[in-house]
């Protein structure tokens, strides 16, 4: 699940087959796979393609106190 409140961008590219295409920004690690779940219940995703950003390790915040 991504961090909560860790902006990101979800761009959706329909073409005139009507195909749907979707990209995620902003989240790193395989965390994005949980934002775009819901197209697999309005059609078949033929591709999955993972971009650069869900190759990094996800980002994690550290505190640290004493």
């Amino acid at each position: 699940m991504p961090p909560q409140n860790q902006p990101h961008e979800i761009v959706l590219e329909i073409d005139q087959d009507g195909k749907i295409s979707s990209t995620v920004h902003g989240i790193d690690g395989p965390a994005c796979t949980e934002l775009t779940k819901w197209l697999e219940e309005i059609g078949v995703v033929e591709v999955d393609s993972p971009t650069a950003d869900y190759r990094k390790l996800p980002r994690q915040g550290v505190k640290v106190g004493r």
